[in-house]
């Protein structure tokens, strides 16, 4: 009898610790995925901010506010208020305006007067 009692025992504290066992594996199965899911989140929140940014860096039109082609690389005869640029029409063989991502500056930099007129991106006046 002692012995029957001793081997119930024995099975109930095994079976307690079983449980307590998968217990603890399922706890632990639950947090690594969860750590999982917040850093994939984590990830594809980061990537949808950088394409923002990307996106936040948008073409401004910059207008030629001179009627002397030696300022044309002078970036303080650009202006991107449009009403700031003499009438196109106006003066010949003149730069009108450029779109450009970055700043007037960046284009300038190391350009002639006559790069920036052969320049496809840059809108001519008409004679």
């Amino acid at each position: 009898m002692q012995k029957q009692k001793r081997i119930k025992i024995y099975k109930l504290k095994t079976n307690c610790l079983m449980a307590t066992l998968k217990t603890n594996w399922m706890i632990a199965s639950i947090t690594s995925i969860l750590i999982v899911l917040f850093g994939f989140f984590f990830v594809v929140n980061a990537t949808e901010k950088e394409e923002v940014k990307a996106d936040s860096k948008a073409a401004t039109t910059y207008h030629f506010t001179s009627s002397d082609l030696n300022d044309a690389t002078d970036p303080e005869a650009w202006s991107d208020d449009p009403g700031d640029a003499q009438n196109c029409d106006a003066i010949p063989d003149l730069p009108c305006s450029v779109n450009l991502e970055g700043s007037i500056e960046e284009y300038l930099d190391n350009k002639t007067p006559a790069q920036i007129m052969a320049d496809p991106n840059v809108s001519k006046r008409s004679q």
